[in-house]
């Protein structure tokens, strides 16, 4: 089996919006278009919800109505499922299908790539089961720092709160916390050429993947984290900036409250601030979809040797 380019792979997505600048408008575009309609979708279906949570995040949960807690996270809850998940698998699913074609079948580049076929069917699928998988292991490690909270500081803590706990109880918590987290970046990595593969492939491929990742996880993770670096610094500064032009003046008390949008109504959801910024996470959405996603492209591309094929169409 071959191998790949660390260099290469690191900056084959950047290559790729530069050789082919119409992908990274179109990407731009429709980057912008998932943003605002969800974001209209919220603010249609679930803004006045959204806008109580906020009010009880601002004044402390402890002062809220457990009730009225429950039935606004039920609600919410309900949105995520009916809309927003089945919204962000096809819209992904897209997004994946786009990137993905752009490395392995650079021939069919009408819309940028952008389509909805077989390969958009099979990545729904694909991505589900994963997401699935990495949701699994978020709640094991969430139960698993929770029980060693408990352990640490006593049955108390969970009511007073994890602040009000001291330090050393929390060191247990901390430390299932860390191997969560870092098992969940293993199970990405070593998941993360699964649409790639389905695309390249033309049929549903998840495990696979884990034998093409073999021996070359930390070769893979650096090729990520090295692409992906200049986009997490463009998203802390969009994120400065939503917090410097925030209506309070300032950083607000709370750093959440301050990221999200006015949900109120459509017109304050559309404001012209936060038109702003939707249009420049679009802008850096676009950009990392092409800086982590063709590594992955790329990567898949060379352990297969998979020759690019000219019909262009997805199946």
């Amino acid at each position: 089996m071959q191998d790949f380019s660390f260099k290469d792979a690191a900056l084959s997505g950047y290559r790729l919006l530069r050789e082919r600048p119409m992908t990274a408008v179109f990407w731009f575009i429709w980057s912008l278009i998932c943003g605002t309609a969800t974001i209209a979708a919220m603010a249609q279906m679930i803004g006045p919800q959204m806008m109580a949570m906020q009010e009880i995040q601002r004044a402390g949960p402890t002062t809220a109505d457990p009730a009225t807690v429950m039935n606004l996270t039920r609600q919410i809850f309900s949105f995520q499922i009916v809309f927003a998940l089945p919204f962000g698998l096809v819209t992904g699913a897209i997004s994946l299908g786009a990137v993905n074609r752009a490395i392995l079948r650079p021939q069919g580049s009408a819309l940028g790539y952008l389509r909805f076929g077989a390969d958009e069917l099979r990545l729904v699928v694909s991505c589900f089961v994963i997401a699935i998988i990495l949701f699994v292991s978020y709640f094991a490690t969430v139960i698993g720092a929770t029980i060693a909270l408990v352990i640490g500081a006593g049955p108390g803590a969970l009511k007073a709160g994890l602040a009000a706990a001291p330090f050393s109880a929390k060191i247990p918590a901390i430390v299932v916390g860390l191997l969560g987290a870092a098992a969940m970046i293993f199970l990405m990595v070593k998941l993360s050429l699964a649409a790639a593969q389905t695309v390249a492939e033309k049929g549903i491929r998840i495990f696979s993947s884990w034998g093409l990742t073999k021996g070359r996880f930390w070769k893979i993770l650096g090729v990520y984290v090295v692409a992906g670096l200049p986009v997490l610094v463009l998203w802390i500064g969009i994120l400065a900036l939503t917090v410097a032009t925030h209506p309070a003046g300032g950083p607000p008390q709370g750093l959440m409250q301050a990221i999200q949008p006015d949900l109120s109504s459509l017109n304050a959801a559309f404001a012209p601030r936060y038109l702003l910024i939707y249009a420049l996470q679009a802008a850096v959405g676009a950009l990392g979809l092409a800086a982590v996603g063709a590594p992955a492209a790329y990567i898949c591309q060379a352990l297969l040797g998979a020759a690019a094929d000219d019909d262009g169409d997805g199946d």
